[in-house]
């Protein structure tokens, strides 16, 4: 994560050449739990930048994308 604003950015394009269909949310809440994050917190910014058209999901399996 990186703090902005007031809100977390989520820097999934840090994976994204790892994964030819889009990062998996479970390999982000793995990683970033791993740095003290909270998988709750993560599952909702995940959701929230989606909302913010930030990423986006290319499949319907939680798959992410930055756009």
């Amino acid at each position: 994560y990186r703090g902005g604003s007031g809100s977390w950015t989520l820097d999934i394009a840090e994976y994204e050449d790892d994964y030819e269909a889009g990062v998996p949310a479970d390999s982000l809440i793995t990683v970033l739990s791993e740095k003290g994050y909270d998988p709750e917190d993560i599952r909702a910014e995940i959701e929230e930048l989606c909302r913010r058209g930030e990423i986006y999901e290319p499949q319907s399996d939680e798959h992410y994308r930055t756009v």
